[in-house]
This record gives structure tokens, C-alpha cells and sequence, in this order.
């Protein structure tokens, strides 16, 4: 008695799944009375990791009928996937690859300690809790694990950047444009910070600051936009192609764009509005529709 009640209370050894479908080829290799059942056959979907999917005889018996097949079962099979706990190299791996050309030096003070399946490990910056000082801070990240699955995975660490950073040489006005006597470079050391700072001159220079920046503040991407080709009030020549004929005209932008964009302009002669496309700096291209209008304005100019 005491036996059976020992069998009764053991685990059952699961067969290993791979796949967010248990399907007939897994049944067959488990049940050899099952293995004439279509081997992509979508049986049950897969448990989570840590979790077994067990298929109890009368269950079994059920597939057998439904498969028209004569065979059975004598006792229950589980599936179950096969999982590991990640260890520190595999996550500061995944880690460095998110930070790459960062110079990131990554100490893992603790992490997590459930099995995870075997899939690519990935620690996205979203993930990152924010940091605020030299300590240990939370980076969730995920295994990335059969067709479409996700399994959380976490550490504490201590992150620490070596990197140039772009900083504002002077006070920067709002919609200034910026040259590079107006930036310059500083060595920073210290916690990795989420937001993108600019690393290199080259990414400011021509470059036009959204708000005003105070003397000596690093730069990020945000803060920066590129200029327009055409300001609101510019005169700019606004150019109507048909074919070999080219027509230029005077006109005032009645509003601002950069180049490939749409914007609404003003004959000076005959005050009729029209859109053109800006090519570049103080040249539009009129679009199609605006052609006519703007070709006869200018004729009878």
C-alpha cells in the first residue's frame, strides 16, 4: 500500500516541449498507440515554463477516438518545457548588447533565480529603472522563447558609462542654430542614463535648439530639431515645370517648411495664395493642381 501511495505521489517524467503547440508528433513520440496521427496536428497548446500540461488516460482515450485509431494509453503523459536558471555571463551578455558603444562596465548584484526556456535573452533599455545614483538599480528584460512568447527576466545592477558627452559651450536661445563655436566636449563618468545624449559636434552643428539652454548643459537629441529651408515671411522663388518650360515667380511663405514638405505661399503681385513643395533654401517647387492658377497670375502680371 505504502508503494502505490509513494507512486501515486511522484512526479510524473514529462516529455519536453519546444513549441507553443503540443502537436501530434509529440503525442506519437510519447504514445506509441498515437503515432499515425498527422504530425502537425495542433493537439493542446503548450503550458508555461514551470508548468506541465498533463494528458490523463481518458483524455488520451478521447484523442485515440477522435484520430479513429485503436490504440490506448495505460497512463497519463505530462509535457513540460525544459528550463534552466540563466546564469551572469548569459545576462551581462544580453545587457552589453543593448549598450553597445556605450563603454558600459555592469556589475549584477542579484538576479533572478526561476528556470527560464531556451531562447535569446534580451534587456531593453525601456526595462531600465531610472537612475539616480552610483547604487544598484532594477533592469527587467524577457527570453525571447518558441514562436511568440515572452518569459520575464530580471537583475539588480550597478551600471557605469564612460562616454563623451556634447555640451552647451554658452547659453543657447530658442531656435538658435548651432555652430561649432557654440558646443563643446566633456568626459563623462557615471550611471548609464536612458536619455540619448549627443556624443559628437557633428551631430549639433546646423542643428536648431527647441528652448533655451543654460550654459554648460549636456545636449540630447530632443532638444535639437532641424532647421527649416523656407521660414514664415520668407521670399522665395517659386518655380512651375511643364515639360521644357520653366516659370519663376516672386512669393511670400505663408508658412514654414523643410525640404519635400508642402507649404502655403503668396504671389506678391497679384496677393492669390498657392502650395508649393520646398527643393531648398528659398526655392519651392509649385505642386500639381496649383500650376495653372499660378501660371496665369504670373501672365497677367
Amino acid at each position: 500500500m505504502l508503494a502505490l501511495l509513494f507512486a501515486l505521489l511522484q512526479p510524473l517524467a514529462c516529455h519536453t516541449v519546444d513549441s507553443d503547440w503540443i502537436h501530434g508528433q509529440d503525442l506519437a513520440k510519447a504514445v506509441p498507440a498515437l503515432a499515425t496521427i498527422a504530425p502537425d496536428a495542433k493537439i493542446s497548446p503548450s503550458p508555461l515554463p514551470g508548468q506541465q500540461r498533463v494528458f490523463h488516460v481518458p483524455e488520451l482515450q478521447r484523442i485515440a477516438r477522435a484520430y479513429r485509431l485503436p490504440g490506448e494509453s495505460a497512463e497519463d503523459i505530462c509535457f513540460a518545457w525544459a528550463t534552466a536558471v540563466p546564469d551572469r555571463k548569459q545576462i551581462e551578455a544580453a545587457m552589453q548588447k543593448t549598450l553597445a558603444g556605450r563603454n558600459a562596465q555592469i556589475e549584477i548584484v542579484e538576479s533572478s533565480l526561476l528556470g527560464v526556456p531556451k531562447g535569446e535573452m534580451f534587456f531593453p533599455l525601456t526595462g531600465l529603472t531610472l537612475v539616480t545614483n552610483q547604487g544598484a538599480t532594477m533592469w527587467r528584460g524577457y527570453v525571447q522563447y518558441a514562436e511568440t512568447r515572452r518569459f520575464p527576466v530580471w537583475a539588480r545592477v550597478v551600471l557605469t558609462v564612460t562616454e563623451q558627452h556634447v555640451v552647451a559651450a554658452k547659453e543657447l536661445a530658442a531656435g538658435e542654430v548651432l555652430d561649432k563655436n557654440d558646443l563643446k566636449v566633456e568626459n563623462y563618468q557615471g550611471p548609464l542614463l536612458r536619455e540619448t545624449y549627443l556624443s559628437s559636434p557633428e551631430q549639433a552643428e546646423g542643428m536648431k535648439v527647441r528652448s533655451m539652454v543654460r550654459a554648460g548643459s549636456p545636449l540630447l537629441e530632443l532638444m535639437l530639431e532641424t532647421p527649416y529651408e523656407v521660414n514664415r515671411g520668407d521670399l522665395v522663388n517659386a518655380v512651375v515645370e511643364n515639360g521644357a518650360a520653366r516659370l519663376e515667380v516672386q512669393a511670400l511663405a505663408e508658412s514654414s517648411g523643410r525640404k519635400g514638405q508642402v507649404i502655403s505661399l503668396r504671389n506678391m503681385r497679384s496677393g492669390r495664395s498657392f502650395h508649393g513643395r520646398v527643393e531648398e533654401k528659398g526655392t519651392v517647387l509649385v505642386v500639381p493642381g496649383g500650376q495653372f492658377g499660378l501660371a496665369v497670375e504670373a501672365k497677367k502680371s
